[in-house]
C-alpha cells in the first residue's frame, strides 16, 4: 500500500511516497514553454496552457505510482488549480484524496513528518 503526500503550486510539486520501507521523496518542476513562441508576452502571468501542461505531468506520475490514498496540500492557488485539473482530466485520482487544504511552507524534512501525522491519524479514523 502505498500513501502519497502531494505538495503543488503552479510551477513544482513534491512528491512524498510512505512505503512499508519508508518514505522517499521526489520533486517535480514546471518544464516551461515547448515552443518559442510560447516566450512572447512572458511579463505577464503563467499561461494557462503551461499549469495545465505541468498538472498533466503531475497526475501521470502520480498514476504511475498508483497510490491508494494521497494528501493534497500547497502554500497558494497551485492547490485549487491542481485539484480543478484532477476533477476535470483525472477523475480517477481524485477519488483517491482523502483530503485537500492549504498548510504552510515546509521543508522536506517538515514534510515528511508532515504527511506522516496525517497518514497515521487517518488510519486510526479508518479502523474504528
Amino acid at each position: 500500500m502505498i500513501s502519497v503526500l502531494v505538495e503543488v503550486d503552479t510551477q513544482h510539486a513534491r512528491l512524498v511516497k510512505y512505503m512499508t520501507t519508508g518514505p522517499e521523496h521526489e520533486t517535480l518542476k514546471d518544464s516551461g514553454p515547448e515552443h518559442h513562441t510560447e516566450t512572447l508576452g512572458r511579463n505577464h502571468p503563467v499561461h494557462q496552457t503551461d499549469q495545465e501542461r505541468f498538472y498533466k505531468k503531475v497526475a501521470e506520475r502520480l498514476v504511475e505510482i498508483n497510490p491508494k490514498e494521497m494528501y493534497v496540500g500547497g502554500t497558494g492557488p497551485g492547490l485549487e488549480h491542481f485539484m480543478n485539473y484532477l476533477g476535470r482530466k483525472a477523475p480517477q485520482l481524485q477519488t483517491k484524496v482523502l483530503l485537500s487544504e492549504k498548510f504552510p511552507a515546509l521543508t522536506d524534512a517538515q514534510l515528511v513528518d508532515h504527511g506522516m501525522h496525517f497518514f497515521k491519524k487517518a488510519h486510526v479514523f479508518q479502523s474504528l
